[in-house]
């Protein structure tokens, strides 16, 4: 059976723009028609569009640590154990797709994926932020310190967001590449030598009489070669083309603004010492080729994926530290718990440290608040249980939970009565995002007024 009419898009809207974090979604509620892109030859049946995301799901859960989970610093390297993606239902018509905190592109060829699907091309799936791409620019720009401007455009309209997260990645690859030194390799050199260096070319030993030199042949270590010049050919397009990114990339560009421009076959590190140039020289091809991934004949998937939950952690914290509050250290020994065979470490997202001596505990979590049913029973007891060791240690001043949340809300607040039966304020708190056009500025404004909800 053919889909017809469902409702208000094409299947190619769909995939670009439906699919968000932390949500669930049913696609025959929104799909017109399934044709994945304007180069399809036939309609594609309902049981190929379930069939691609009921494997696409189970594949990516299972795989995660082989694709592009971009982190921000060694503090967030903690891989997220919860699923990027679950299908669920038993064919197209009752199909819901359900979302958590990755958001991030896909790239399939569905030929190479799954046998004998209708799909004629790779086909692009999203999975957006929930409140909108503008949201987390800001939180890359703000805690990775990329793009410190309000004017996020300047991106080709029809690949905005695959060639601006590939852009994104290459610039933090190429950073931690350089933190090695700018890379070099040997080269042979020839010249005339008043000393022997490396090699004599005896066909010109008979001009020694004449000349007093020695033609030698030698290696020397050069910055001039493949590897260098292909991100140097990127970097000089990314500044053509990409004007938003230019900022950020000067410094680099100045460091190979020097170099020739150098061809050859050879286009792999084999110093194990700069292997992480492989990956830079590989984006960097990429960029040049105007791809996002290499996904074609030889190749089924690719993904780049962003952790959107740690991103927005590391946005809270460093809110606190700009304050003038101190905080712990990510991931801090501090406490253990039992957990049958051994024990375990206990990371509360934010403990803040008073200057009386007293602390604030509170977790940072990226889900949506449930309006009738409050904090989840998982968080609730995940908050009491950090209130109770730190009381063990510290005197609590505040404990609570910290959401994201569209426009303005009032605080909830509660109490607390753990072991000694002392009452601990507990309080619910939401990180305001802005709805306004200006965004960058509304969320300044937003930010400061967040602020006021913590005390010293």
């Amino acid at each position: 059976m053919i889909l017809k009419k469902l409702g208000k898009m094409k299947a190619s809207e769909f995939l670009l723009k439906s699919i968000t974090d932390n949500s669930e979604v049913t696609p025959a509620k929104k799909i017109t028609e399934l044709d994945i892109s304007r180069r399809q030859t036939s309609d594609l049946k309902k049981s190929d569009f379930f069939n691609l995301f009921f494997l696409l799901s189970n594949f990516l859960n299972e795989n995660k640590e082989k694709f592009h989970i971009v982190r921000f610093g060694e503090e967030f390297e903690v891989a997220n154990d919860l699923d990027i993606m679950e299908v669920r239902g038993s064919c197209f018509d009752d199909m819901k797709i359900i979302t958590g905190n990755f958001v991030g592109t896909f790239i399939i060829n569905p030929e190479r994926f799954i046998k004998d699907l209708k799909f004629k091309s790779p086909v692009t799936i999203n999975i957006n932020s929930r409140f909108g791409d503008r949201f987390l620019k800001y939180l890359i720009a703000s805690s990775e310190g990329f793009l410190g401007m309000e004017d996020f455009g300047g991106v080709n309209k029809d690949n905005s967001s695959l060639m601006w997260l590939l852009i994104y990645y290459w610039k933090i690859k190429l950073k931690k590449a350089l933190s090695l030194g700018l890379y070099k390799e040997y080269i042979f050199q020839e010249s005339k030598e008043r000393i022997v260096r490396g090699r004599i070319d005896f066909a010109h030993i008979h001009k020694f009489v004449f000349e007093k030199k020695l033609y030698c042949r030698y290696k020397e270590y050069s910055y001039e070669n493949e590897i260098n010049s292909v991100i140097k050919l990127a970097l000089e397009k990314i500044f053509r083309n990409y004007t938003q990114f230019r900022s950020e990339l000067l410094p680099f560009k100045r460091i190979f603004d020097e170099l020739k421009i150098v061809r050859s076959s050879k286009g792999e590190v084999l110093n194990s010492y700069y292997f992480a140039y492989n990956e830079v020289y590989k984006l960097s091809l990429m960029i040049l080729e105007n791809k996002f991934f290499n996904v074609g004949l030889d190749r089924e998937f690719d993904a780049i994926l962003f952790d959107i939950s740690l991103l927005f952690e590391h946005r809270i914290r460093r809110l606190l530290l700009e304050n003038g509050f101190t905080i712990n250290t990510k991931n801090e020994k501090e406490f253990t718990i039992p957990n049958g065979v051994g024990e375990s470490n206990v990371y509360p997202d934010v403990v803040i440290y008073h200057s009386d001596g007293t602390v604030s505990v509170f977790d940072v979590k990226y889900k949506n608040f449930n309006q009738s049913m409050g904090v989840s029973r998982e968080d609730r007891f995940q908050i009491v249980s950090y209130a109770a060791l730190y009381g063990h240690k510290y005197k609590i001043k505040e404990c609570g939970i910290i959401y994201p949340r569209l426009g303005r809300r009032k605080v909830l607040e509660r109490e607390l009565k753990i072991c000694n039966e002392r009452k601990i304020p507990f309080r619910v708190l939401f990180y305001p995002i802005a709805t306004d056009d200006g965004f960058v500025k509304e969320q300044i404004k937003n930010e400061e007024e967040f602020m006021k909800c913590f005390v010293e």
